[in-house]
Order: C-alpha cells, then structure tokens, then sequence
C-alpha cells in the first residue's frame, strides 16, 4: 500500500510511512475520482440537445425527469450537431388545391360578373283563330244603301230606326272585314213588316238565300228570323234584296 500511495498525483516521496493526515488524503483523493467516473457521463447524457454545460442542473435535480421524445413530423429536419444552431420549426407542403372543372356551371347564378343574365325563350303557340259574332244596325253608317233605301225613326224598333223602301232596284249591303275563320255561322235577321214578303240574302258570290217572311200587322212590331249561311274567311259582303218586288223593313243584322 505505501508503494502505491506514492505514485499518486501530488505526493511527495518520503522515506518514512505517511501519517493519519496523509493517509485522509489519499481517500478523499481516492473517492473524488471514482465518482467523477461515475457521475460524468451522466450528467453529460442528461442534456437535451447532448451537450453538457456549466448552466446544467445537477444530477440530482434532472434524474428523475423523462428523456424528451424526438419530434413524429416526418418533414422535420435533423439535428444539428453545431452549438450555434438550434433545429427550425417543423414546416407542412400546402396541399393541392382542386382542379377547376372548365365545363359552365349549371346554376344560374354561374354568369360572369358584369354580363346580364338572359332566360331561355320559351315557345309560345298563339292561339287557335276564332269567329267573331257580328252584330250590328241595319241603318249603320258603316252598311251600303242603294237606291231608295233610307232609315227612319222607330221607337220600338230593336235599334230605334229601321231601313225602309228596300226592294226591286233598292238594296242594303253589310260589309264583314277580317273574318277569322271560315264556317257555317246563324244569321238573324230583325225585321218589321205588316204583311208577308219575300226576301233574298247572299253571302259575298255564293248563290242568295230566299226567305219568304211573315208580316205582324204593321211596320213597329219587330219580328225575327234565323238562317244558316257559309261565311268565308276576309272581306266579305252580306247583301239584302228583293229585284222585283218590295222587301220587309230591316231594323238589326245578327251573325254568330
């Protein structure tokens, strides 16, 4: 044991055997280094970042405390081993946006900005032609009166006169305009006549219609008379004649 005591560092050799001072140095010497064997490598394992500094906690205060966990981003970098960096925060790619679809969006809001918007035309059918009733006095000044036909007052007429002296070279005309659709139609005819008389009525070219019309005993009681005629479509003129002999008294000219 004294040989190698004397090999220690800082002792002194001496011919003599060491005293209880020497030999408590020895052990304190002894101790100091088995511990920083010992120690050490703990304390340098126990930093974060792998290095050891003067800053560090002791042994004591960091043993219990649990090794960080590395980082589970897999974009995250490695650790640099250079003191004077620090790793950078982890960054994430932005993900792909969607395709644009380049087809027109079927809403009808989708129209650009700054454009008006434009409905789609619907089909329109117009609707069918129809027959327009005519009714009208025999005395209007829209109808043709030949030869010495006239209109006369009547109160109790349906429309308050009447055409008279009609016959042989005297005649009424009713023009129709704008017949919308040809067909067989009802003409009624308003008439007055104190005895029976004979009447004709031709619907534009077609052949006349004889009409052999009672009379009800004077020339103020309105009497009537219904016929089916072919009206054709246009202009067409209704004409009212007797060429040889008197006719009865028009008063209103009735088409449906």
């Amino acid at each position: 044991m004294a040989g190698t005591l004397s090999t220690l560092p800082g002792s002194r050799p001496s011919g003599r055997a060491p005293g209880p001072v020497g030999w408590g140095a020895a052990l304190l010497l002894a101790a100091f280094v088995l511990a920083a064997s010992v120690l050490v490598p703990r304390i340098v394992s126990a930093g974060p970042s792998g290095r050891f500094s003067a800053g560090d906690p002791t042994p004591s205060a960091t043993q219990g405390a649990p090794a960080p966990t590395p980082s589970a981003s897999p974009l995250a970098g490695p650790t640099s081993s250079s003191p004077d960096r620090l790793p950078g925060p982890a960054t994430s790619r932005p993900a792909p946006s969607a395709p644009t679809s380049a087809l027109p969006s079927a809403s009808p809001t989708a129209a650009p900005s700054g454009r008006p918007t434009t409905r789609s035309a619907r089909p329109t059918t117009r609707p069918a032609p129809r027959f327009e009733p005519v009714k009208i006095a025999a005395w209007d000044p829209r109808n043709r009166l030949y030869g010495r036909a006239a209109a006369i007052e009547c109160p109790t007429c349906a429309t308050g006169r009447r055409v008279q002296y009609l016959g042989q070279e005297s005649s009424l005309v009713v023009p129709l305009q704008d017949v919308a659709v040809a067909g067989r139609r009802q003409l009624t005819i308003v008439y007055e006549s104190a005895e029976p008389r004979t009447l004709f009525v031709a619907v534009g070219d077609q052949e006349p219609v004889t009409l052999d019309l009672v009379g009800q005993g004077d020339w103020t009681t309105p009497a009537r008379v219904t016929v089916e005629v072919f009206v054709p479509a246009g202009d067409v003129d209704l004409k009212f004649y007797n060429a040889r002999l008197p006719t009865p008294d028009l008063d209103q000219i009735i088409l449906r």
